[in-house]
């Protein structure tokens, strides 16, 4: 019997501090905070939203939490995303 191995990947696209693309698995994703939460200088002012991924890497992204939040349920659930299209 051949069994076939399926890859899913899960993944949302937000923007680096210098406008790169960072395309980032959502099922890797462990946490995210506000860059101000942390109580440290470590993250420019373009950082909006630092998030926290599984192998312990910080993404620092010029989108919001709020944002990330919302890219991650209309990719959960694509219904949400049309239903703001209309």
């Amino acid at each position: 019997m051949i069994l076939a191995a399926v890859l899913a990947l899960y993944l949302i696209v937000v923007h680096g501090p210098d406008d790169h693309e960072i395309a980032l698995n959502i099922e890797e994703i462990s946490s995210f905070r506000d860059p101000g939460e942390a109580g440290s200088p470590h993250y420019g002012p373009k950082v909006h939203c630092v998030i926290v991924m599984a192998n312990g890497r910080y993404i620092g992204t010029k989108e919001g939490c709020r944002e990330v939040l919302q890219m991650i349920k209309e990719f959960l659930n694509p219904a949400l995303g049309r239903a703001r299209a209309d």
